[in-house]
């Protein structure tokens, strides 16, 4: 099939949603997203994003809603930036505007639930657990409090991770258009209060520690 899909698209510009071969095709793309508990594991898969592309515009995106709300089924984080990248440009159909999609406007009721549902998935972009955060943050204040010219622990360097998953996911769903950014951006910003929040009370701790004060 895949082979048969290859040379289709060796003749076409791209597979259109209502042929047969697409619809056949489709079928065996959702086996791996059925078939795996983590949503990032197709990236393992060579091939998989690359025959993507081979879709039109209306596969492409029923083939990410499907994607996503599997990933909203299972729950698993979303830990690397890597994996932030990879996923939204896999899903970039549903994140930005794309050469082949229709001209007319997408009906506003089935737009505005593949973008919530979007925006749920973003929730998924952040650090294995909030302890991990946590102990990271501290290692990063205690860092910054030190000589200038001691070496940055690995945890340290760790530290960036959950900013540099945000500025991942922000450089693709800032080419979103206002329509989708409106459901995307307000996610963005909440996370980056929040994580920005976690260092004001982290800085506090460490703060107070440094002064000799005891936090019960």
């Amino acid at each position: 099939m895949v082979v048969l899909a290859l040379t289709h698209a060796a003749v076409y510009p791209s597979l259109e949603h209502t042929s047969a071969v697409s619809k056949e095709l489709t079928k065996l793309m959702m086996i791996p997203v059925d078939s795996y508990d983590d949503v990032s594991t197709l990236l393992k898969l060579t091939h998989y994003s690359a025959l993507i592309d081979y879709f039109d515009y209306e596969a492409r995106k029923s083939l990410g809603i499907y994607i996503i709300n599997n990933a909203l089924e299972l729950g698993r984080l979303i830990t690397t930036t890597e994996q932030v990248d990879s996923l939204l440009t896999m899903l970039s159909p549903l994140v930005c505007d794309q050469k082949d999609q229709p001209d007319e406007d997408p009906d506003p009721e089935d737009f505005a639930e593949e973008q919530s549902s979007m925006a749920r998935f973003i929730s998924l972009f952040q650090a294995e657990s909030p302890d991990q955060q946590y102990a990271v943050c501290i290692d990063s204040l205690l860092f910054l409090l030190t000589p200038p010219l001691l070496t940055p622990s690995p945890t340290f360097n760790s530290s960036l991770l959950l900013f540099q998953i945000l500025t991942a996911a922000r450089k693709h769903f800032g080419t979103g258009g206002n329509n989708r950014v409106k459901y995307t951006l307000p996610v963005l910003v909440f996370a980056a209060f929040k994580l920005a929040y976690q260092f004001k009370m982290i800085s506090e701790e460490v703060s107070a520690v440094g002064a000799g004060v005891v936090i019960p």
